[in-house]
Order: C-alpha cells, then sequence, then structure tokens
C-alpha cells in the first residue's frame, strides 16, 4: 500500500515504488507482474515525455509536417482546414494529465483513503522472488510504502522470506 495526501502526492510516490520495484524485479527479488499503477507514467516521467515531444516537434518539423499533411491532403481532397486541430495540438502541448481517469482508478488499485481526512491509496500486491530477503526488501524500498505496517502491528504474522504469509494474513484479516 502507498500513501498520498493529494493525487499528484501519490503519484509521486508511486512512480517512485515503479522504479524500486523494477530494480528488485530485474535482480530476481520479485517475481510476476508488478503493481499496475507503476506502468502509468509518474509526474517525472510525464514531464520528460513533455520535454521529448516539444523537442521533437520543434518548429522545423512542424512546419515540414504542415506542408506534407496540406500537399498530401489535398491531392486526396482533404478540406484545406482537416489537420488544423492536430496542428494547434502541436504548436501547444498542453500540461501532461492524470495518469489515469478516475472511472479507472479500482482497476489501477487506488482509491480514496478516507472521506474525512481525504488523501489517496495505491493497493496491489506484490510476488516474493528467489532472491528476495524481507528485510533487505524493506531497508531498499525509500517510498511511503506501509509494508512495515503489517510488521508492527502483529510481528507473529511476519517472516524473513514473505512478505505476508497468506494464512497469518487470512487470520489477520478475519481477527
Amino acid at each position: 500500500m502507498v500513501r498520498g495526501e493529494t493525487l499528484e502526492g501519490l503519484w509521486q510516490e508511486v512512480e517512485g515504488l515503479g522504479e524500486f520495484l523494477r530494480r528488485e524485479k530485474d535482480a530476481s527479488v520479485l517475481k510476476g507482474d508488478l503493481p499496475r499503477a507503476t506502468l502509468l507514467p509518474g509526474p517525472k516521467a510525464q514531464e520528460a515525455n513533455l520535454k521529448a515531444w516539444q523537442d521533437f516537434w520543434a518548429q522545423e518539423h512542424v512546419s515540414a509536417l504542415k506542408n506534407s499533411l496540406r500537399e498530401g491532403g489535398a491531392k486526396l481532397g482533404c478540406k484545406p482546414d482537416a489537420f488544423e486541430p492536430f496542428f494547434r495540438m502541436l504548436e501547444d502541448p498542453k500540461a501532461p494529465r492524470a495518469p489515469v481517469l478516475r472511472e479507472l482508478f479500482p482497476f489501477f488499485g487506488v482509491f480514496p483513503e478516507s472521506e474525512k481526512k481525504g488523501g489517496w491509496v495505491l493497493v496491489d500486491m506484490i510476488t516474493p522472488g528467489p532472491s528476495y530477503q524481507g528485510e533487505a526488501f524493506l531497508r531498499g524500498q525509500s517510498t511511503k510504502v506501509s509494508l512495515p505496517l503489517i510488521q508492527a502491528i502483529s510481528p507473529a504474522i511476519w517472516h524473513e522470506n514473505s512478505i505476508v504469509p497468506s494464512s497469518a494474513c487470512s487470520s489477520w484479516l478475519a481477527g
């Protein structure tokens, strides 16, 4: 679970978590799929993507594309202004949008934390890999991941080779 006081704060945490989890997966500490939300571009990635887009679509690229589309479009019978909305987008890109529509948040494991307090949480599962060591894994993460929360609540359900054994998790959730 990852928490953020705002959606922007949550996405920053998720982006950091995604970077960490990808490194851990590459080192065989984790296996299987990563949480879906960590695959979305966070604020840093969105900013880098926007800069790359702007750098690529420098004025000479835009001018060449406009000429090509207008000439080719005319030959195919397109209206002279058929590509104007696209041209406007190239000339005036908007700031990055939220990585996903709010209606799809549950699919990505993103939920409001509390109606009274506000805040947002990402809840998802990860699977330990052959090189997983619990304490080392937790020491390696720097985001606001709440894995230590379970260890603090009940040290009896924690052990070195698993994030939370499923039998202990079931009894903890039921009790």
